[in-house]
């Protein structure tokens, strides 16, 4: 009896220790779940900033919509194997500008693509206004379309022409997979972001981290702030203690003067 008694305690004691464990992976989890609340919750608030900054600067942040149409639009239209006589009535088909048969998925597809030519169209035009270069917002890249924005938005400040080829290359610099050539490409890329930080030292004479890291994430040099401040230190500390021609104090590199 004592035994049972014993055995009862000791499977109480048990399920007690069970409980205090799952409820400590419970209070983990939810306060998981608060951070990522609350770390959306600050991205959506920078989000709504930069697209203020945007319309400011002569944008209107529907150049976004157009963004993310061309990224999950299809670039090219397929023309499925049929046969001569298939092909024939397929012609038929587009003659009349009718919606059947074997070409249902043509039509389709190629609703898609030329709207995606429609939408590089006006990318195109809302870069072609007046716009103040200054002004414009480096938007959180937390989205294709945000960084492909990015990419052109870095373009105009340094003055260069946005063409349509260029509004094509920015969607494709930003959705092309990371293979091993493209990891190879980062580490390259990596080697010039001295070389990246040199010139705008040169051509401004100083510089803040956050304006550094502005740029840097601009310009797809970084993706994230903090990886962005990490390459920044290491480019300052090169600059400054490797070239001797230039100071970092309280965060801003600045040239010294000859």
């Amino acid at each position: 009896m004592a035994e049972d008694v014993e055995a009862v305690v000791r499977e109480l004691e048990r399920l007690q220790r069970e409980q205090a464990r799952i409820q400590a992976i419970l209070q983990k989890y939810q306060k998981m779940e608060e951070e990522r609340k609350a770390l959306l919750k600050k991205v959506e608030g920078e989000i709504n900033e930069a697209k203020e900054k945007m319309t400011s600067a002569g944008i209107e942040p529907t150049v976004l919509d157009d963004l993310r149409i061309i990224i999950d639009s299809p670039k090219t239209l397929t023309i499925p194997l049929m046969t001569r006589d298939e092909f024939e009535a397929v012609a038929e088909v587009c003659k009349q500008q009718a919606e059947s048969g074997v070409a249902r998925d043509f039509w389709a597809n190629a609703e898609k693509y030329f709207k995606r030519w429609v939408s590089i169209c006006r990318v195109f035009e809302a870069f072609q206004r007046n716009i103040d270069a200054g002004n414009l917002p480096t938007m959180p890249p937390v989205k294709p379309e945000y960084k492909a924005f990015n990419f052109l938005a870095e373009k105009v400040r340094r003055g260069e022409e946005i063409k349509p080829d260029t509004i094509v290359f920015s969607v494709e610099k930003t959705i092309q997979p990371r293979t091993a050539t493209a990891t190879r490409g980062r580490r390259t890329r990596r080697i010039g972001i001295k070389a990246f930080v040199r010139r705008l030292l040169e051509e401004r004479g100083e510089i803040t981290i956050e304006e550094a890291v502005d740029e840097l994430i601009s310009a797809g040099l970084a993706e994230t702030e903090d990886e962005a401040k990490r390459r920044f230190n290491s480019a300052q500390y090169s600059i400054v203690h490797d070239d001797g021609d230039a100071e970092y104090i309280d965060g801003v590199l600045r040239l010294l003067p000859e």
